[in-house]
């Protein structure tokens, strides 16, 4: 798969993208996800060849999953 583009998409029941291999950008900024309780978005072992972007959406709150480094796999990512 090349890319995942849901910026500024409004998602109910979340994300899941674990284990995807993505040749170019994950990217997520201002989209709002309602999954309470739950993982909103599960990524674990994706890789991105290219950007990923979890710009939180304007003047809303925005809390991350506490391991945004695995996201990504070892690699060392300045543009997360």
């Amino acid at each position: 798969m090349r890319n995942i583009y849901l910026r500024g998409a409004d998602v109910r029941g979340g994300i899941n993208v674990s284990g995807a291999q993505l040749a170019a950008d994950f990217d997520c900024a201002g989209v709002v996800v309602y999954r309470p309780d739950k993982v909103a978005i599960a990524a674990d072992a994706m890789k991105a060849g290219g950007s990923v972007i979890l710009r939180p959406k304007p003047n809303c709150v925005a809390t991350l999953v506490r391991h945004v480094h695995e996201l990504v796999s070892a690699e060392e990512r300045p543009d997360l």
